[in-house]
């Protein structure tokens, strides 16, 4: 599926930790999509559409199925920040976004949340969780990316939600997110929703330490 989108004026290639061992051990690329020519983008929102269903098929209408949710990034791609790493035999290992909402349209204003960037759709693909490139997690990496772009719009926070219950919580508050409060999911309101906050400047500054002190 091919959409019109606005391209980005930043380069497509955002990230690529590189360290003195690199011929024996891989790499990984962060790419924005909207940022790539409309056929080079298509090529990912196949794979990343599929991942999306793996993981939320159960819980989330939009990924129900392959089909919607390959339609769903193809129409996300076009209006939001959506970020790959690919390493470097050019295979997805995850994903991120920089969506207006969460979960649904009006559930940031419904939550009273009226300021921040929202990080979403934070997968990684299963064989590359746990593994690190470059001194950094691959998720960690794309939350790299994300940081970056919300601190070049001149903010200095991002705000992330997640089932309690989700591992991702703990991940977050160790990579330094602050827990805020609990959230209501409108459609859901048996689900209990933690709402955790970044700090872009310090977070950035610890997640750059890491990488340096890995290719140093």
């Amino acid at each position: 599926m091919r959409l019109k989108r606005k391209r980005e004026s930043r380069p497509a290639f955002l990230g690529e930790v590189v360290n003195v061992n690199q011929i024996k051990e891989k790499v990984m690329k962060i790419i924005q999509l909207n940022a790539l020519p409309t056929d080079e983008a298509d090529k990912y929102v196949e794979q990343v559409g599929k991942l999306f269903h793996a993981a939320w098929k159960d819980c989330e209408p939009d990924y129900a199925t392959e089909y919607v949710a390959i339609l769903d990034v193809a129409r996300r791609v076009a209006v939001e920040p959506l970020f790959v790493a690919i390493d470097n035999d050019g295979q997805l290992a995850g994903v991120a976004t920089i969506p207006p909402d969460d979960y649904y349209p009006g559930f940031r204003a419904e939550n009273g949340v009226a300021h921040g960037y929202i990080a979403s759709d934070l997968v990684v693909v299963e064989r590359y969780r746990g593994k690190r490139f470059g001194g950094l997690k691959v998720w960690e990496h794309l939350l790299r990316e994300v940081l970056q772009w919300v601190s070049s719009q001149g903010d200095n926070c991002v705000v992330v939600f997640a089932d309690k219950q989700d591992p991702r919580v703990s991940l977050f508050a160790r990579s330094g997110a602050r827990y805020v409060r609990d959230v209501v999911h409108r459609k859901s309101p048996a689900r209990c929703i933690a709402m955790l906050e970044y700090n872009v400047e310090s977070t950035l500054a610890s997640l750059d330490a890491r990488l340096t002190a890995c290719c140093w």
